[in-house]
């Protein structure tokens, strides 16, 4: 079985999170996490990655699913996207 990229991986941990599944979305948020150190060091060590990660773990401490969500499927998910394109250039 193929890994999932980081932008299926935040999908799918954000519809969880949707979806009222935190104990299992929470497992897939600490593998969004892993693949982020693993496959997208440059984007991780960015100013924008790191606040964002920072408000998304603070929706998460509050449980604010929803905003969790958001920050996974939007804000990351395009930071990766981003940063990927501009290695193609």
């Amino acid at each position: 079985m193929n890994e999932l990229s980081f932008q299926q991986q935040a999908v799918l941990t954000a519809k969880l999170f949707r979806l009222g599944h935190e104990s299992e979305a929470s497992q897939h948020l600490f593998q969004c996490l892993n693949i982020l150190e693993n496959r997208h060091k440059d984007v991780l060590s960015s100013a924008q990655m790191h606040q964002t990660i920072g408000l998304a773990l603070q929706a998460q401490e509050n449980q604010d699913w929803l905003g969790l969500a958001d920050y996974l499927q939007y804000e990351m998910v395009n930071l990766v996207t981003v940063n990927e394109l501009k290695l193609l250039e």
